[in-house]
Order: structure tokens, then sequence, then C-alpha cells
């Protein structure tokens, strides 16, 4: 739709992969803080390591559907590790 949208631009589309890039990030952060909670500097610096990985950048930056795999996968394993946070310690 965005190729569509746009008439066949690719820069809207490299912006879009960014954005799917960037909820890739946030997503391992907000995994990272539930499975190592009070431990900041474990979770900034494995979110960083993630981040600042040279394939992740060049995948991200490319026009290809990696990146949207990638963000569900991350999205499974935020949920996973919620749910487990929720039915193994819910006073936590």
């Amino acid at each position: 739709p965005i190729y569509w949208l746009f008439g066949g631009n690719l820069l809207p589309l490299r912006l879009f992969n960014g954005l799917l890039g960037a909820g890739v990030i946030v997503l391992v952060y907000r995994g990272l803080e539930l499975a190592f909670r009070g431990k900041a500097l474990i979770t900034l610096s494995a979110t960083a390591f993630v981040a600042l990985l040279p394939m992740h950048l060049a995948v991200t930056a490319s026009v290809n559907n990696d990146v949207l795999a990638e963000l569900l996968t991350v999205s499974a394993f935020y949920l996973l590790l919620d749910w487990m946070r929720l039915r193994f310690y819910p006073a936590a």
C-alpha cells in the first residue's frame, strides 16, 4: 500500500522499514526490561548491541519484509515474557 500510495517512490518504503526497525528496538528493550528487572546496565547494553549491529542496520535500510518478520518475532518474544511474568510471578 505504501508503494502504491507514493507512486513507486522507494524513500517512503525505506522510512517505513526504519520505523519497523525502531519498533524492534523498542520491543527488545521492553522484553529485556521484563527479563532483567532492576538491571538497567544489562538492559541498555543489550539493546544498544541489537540496535547497532551492522547487519540489522543494513536490513532495516533496505526494502524487504525481513524487518517485519523480525518485528513479529520480537513481539511474540515480548508477549511470551509478559505472559510468563503474569502467570508465574503475579506479585512482581
